[in-house]
């Protein structure tokens, strides 16, 4: 399913006053008109617990021509104009960068105007002209019986035939996984980027960085991953907007695929010492802004060979490598051919697109880790 599609089961656009609510008025509550197929975003059965209800008065301004993008979603919100009329756009994607082909739009613009989504969904607002706006936000525990019990429940504590959770990942994005979102954070970093488990890999880093292949240079190592004391290497596509704001390949970086790799591994109990991670293409492939990254080619993996083949040599306890999505599991032919001794691993790409509506691909990312965590040996 591609990704607008996945978006459209999870956002609802309408006007609250146009509606068949039986006479009632009611657009959201227990009641069969609520029920909106698939996703029935309006509908809360009787049974059903809902928790962390916020509401939310705001009048935004006009103006604010870029928008302002908000973390991951939780539960359900609903946006609805109350002004007599107004511009306000709205964006929702599955992708922190808001990528064309993933991105929803609609735009407020009626008094009683709304827009009800779902979890693992990003939004952004545009205030083309004065508007104010109710949002109404809760999240969905479970249900009564089995929440007494514990019977019937799936993660998250949510109901397992809930059908905005059976089937997505919803991550949570926390403090945490926002280490390197501040200058100081990231001058720390730096600060130990040439420590003795690191510094030959950050001179491979600076070599890469100087040759035609990457003018714009590349991140570099993690230092506080294990370096060259690491026995699983996992290989992603290549570094994004963020991991060139930060300098680094980090599973601290402050977006949702820096995230998920990092909840991933803590999943699988496979220790940050023991890995070391890379990119199949080490620089940058994106707009000068720095803001889209576009897909590795073919072209592009090739060109990258000699360097990964550079870096195994380093890699002395190298036991594993991880190849995390479809283009970097272009190298398994050439890990072959260069690394004959090392088990090559495959799974999903870590990022919010790949992850956020497919818990099958969670699933499998998440064993695998844990499959190459228990067989390492010491």
């Amino acid at each position: 399913m591609q990704p607008k599609q996945l978006l459209a089961q999870n956002v609802e656009f309408g006007n609250a006053g146009g509606l068949d609510t039986d006479g009632t008025g009611w657009f959201i509550g227990f009641n069969d008109w609520t029920k909106n197929p698939p996703s029935h975003l309006r509908h809360v059965p009787t049974e059903e617990l809902t928790a962390g209800l916020c509401v939310k008065w705001f009048c935004h301004p006009a103006g604010n021509p870029n928008g302002e993008s908000k973390p991951l979603s939780e539960g359900r919100t609903m946006s609805v104009l109350v002004s007599p009329a107004s511009e306000f756009r709205i964006e929702f994607s599955t992708s922190a960068e808001f990528v064309p082909h993933d991105t929803l739009s609609h735009t407020l613009r009626r008094h009683g105007d709304f827009v009800i989504w779902g979890p693992g969904v990003f939004h952004r607002a545009f205030g083309g002209q004065p508007a104010c706006i109710l949002t109404v936000r809760w999240s969905r525990p479970g249900r009564r019986g089995s929440a007494i019990n514990g019977h019937g429940r799936g993660s998250r504590g949510e109901s397992q035939h809930d059908p905005l959770t059976a089937s997505t990942f919803i991550p949570v994005f926390r403090a945490r996984d926002q280490v390197l979102a501040s200058d100081e954070a990231v001058e720390a970093r730096r600060a130990r980027s040439f420590e003795p488990h690191v510094a030959l890999l950050q001179a491979l880093a600076e070599r890469i960085g100087a040759s035609r292949d990457a003018p714009d240079g590349v991140p570099r190592f993690d230092p506080l991953d294990g370096g060259i004391n690491a026995r699983v290497l996992l290989l992603q596509e290549a570094p994004g907007p963020r991991a060139v704001g930060s300098g680094f390949i980090s599973s601290d970086n402050p977006d949702q695929t820096a995230a998920n790799a990092r909840h991933a591994c803590e999943s699988a109990g496979l220790s940050r010492r023991d890995v070391v991670r890379w990119n199949a293409v080490p620089w940058y492939l994106g707009n000068e802004e720095g803001t889209k990254i576009r897909p590795a080619t073919r072209e592009d993996v090739k060109r990258a060979e000699p360097w990964l083949a550079e870096l195994l040599q380093l890699l002395s306890r190298l036991q594993v490598v991880v190849l995390m999505g479809k283009n970097a599991q272009r190298l398994a032919p050439v890990l072959k051919r260069i690394a004959p001794h090392l088990r090559v691993e495959r799974t999903p790409h870590c990022s919010p697109l790949a992850l956020n509506y497919s818990l099958d691909r969670r699933t499998e990312l998440i064993e695998t880790l844990r499959d190459v965590a228990v067989n390492l040996r010491t």
